[in-house]
């Protein structure tokens, strides 16, 4: 049985070298058939034969290259946005750590950080990944939801503050 899909309403960032701005594509469409993609560009250019895809429209929402990032800890201090931009841009590890980003900086962050501020910023990425999920039910949700806390790098005081933050993440779920 053959199936095929039209994804529209949707930017993409084609990560295609020497483009500015990570080669996005505004107004996009992604043509999908028998699980492969058969197809990426403008939907102004979109070609007939993917025209008839079932339609699947977003509301502007960017599609990226998979995967971004492997993990992500819920509970820790600061964010590493810089860092990811700098990467983008074609920065260095090592250019990344002497501007002030890398592990250090969430490290310092998180060593910082109270169990509330990082209660507070916990639930916040709670709230996007369960916004982001696709599972069927809120409880499902909640089960597929890890709790991973900052790293092994922060110390026993910073550790101690985010794992009492988590089980306070977890009651505000239900």
């Amino acid at each position: 049985m053959s199936s095929s899909h039209l994804i529209s309403g949707i930017s993409i960032a084609t990560m295609v070298g020497g483009q500015a701005d990570y080669g996005l594509i505004r107004d996009a469409a992604i043509a999908v058939g028998d699980g492969c993609i058969r197809w990426v560009g403008p939907l102004a250019d979109l070609p007939a034969e993917h025209a008839k895809g079932e339609p699947i429209v977003f509301d502007g929402q960017l599609v990226t290259p998979a995967p971004i990032d492997c993990h992500t800890h819920l509970v820790h201090g600061g964010n590493r946005a810089l860092e990811f931009e700098m990467r983008l841009n074609g920065a260095s590890y090592e250019q990344v750590a002497r501007a002030g980003g890398g592990i250090v900086s969430t490290v310092t962050a998180t060593r910082a950080a109270s169990a509330e501020e990082l209660l507070a910023s916990a639930l916040v990425r709670v709230d996007a990944l369960i916004a982001e999920t696709r599972a069927k039910s809120l409880a499902d949700r909640r089960r597929r939801m890890a709790g991973p806390v900052g790293c092994g790098l922060c110390g026993i005081d910073s550790l101690d503050a985010a794992l009492r933050a988590l089980p306070q993440v977890r009651s505000d779920l239900t």
